[in-house]
């Protein structure tokens, strides 16, 4: 599933990924469903493939409109949003400060 098929999805990715569901088992359920299948990848690699599209779009959508930004800065930045992303959406283990 790539990240433009979430909007459609979304409830089932909040059923198997929220803090809700996984505290339900929600999320071992589906890790028991995967294993073993063909062309299927784990779910942190796959999870962090998507962190890295996001972190590459989101450089260049904040430098292009803010392009006084030092790099340090601009990494800042980005950083910063896919932090909040994560915790906003509780896949997050910590409360990062928002």
């Amino acid at each position: 599933m790539k990240y433009t098929d979430y909007p459609e999805r979304w409830d089932d990715i909040t059923g198997i990924f929220s803090r809700k569901a996984i505290l339900k088992g929600s999320f071992d359920k589906y890790i028991e469903s995967k294993k073993g299948k063909r062309g299927t990848a784990e779910v942190d690699t796959a999870f962090l493939e998507d962190i890295e599209q996001w972190r590459d779009q989101l450089a260049k959508n904040i430098a292009l409109r803010n392009t006084d930004l030092t790099q340090r800065e601009l990494n800042f930045s980005v950083q910063r949003t896919i932090d909040r992303i994560i915790c906003a959406c509780g896949w997050g283990r910590a409360t990062l400060p928002i």
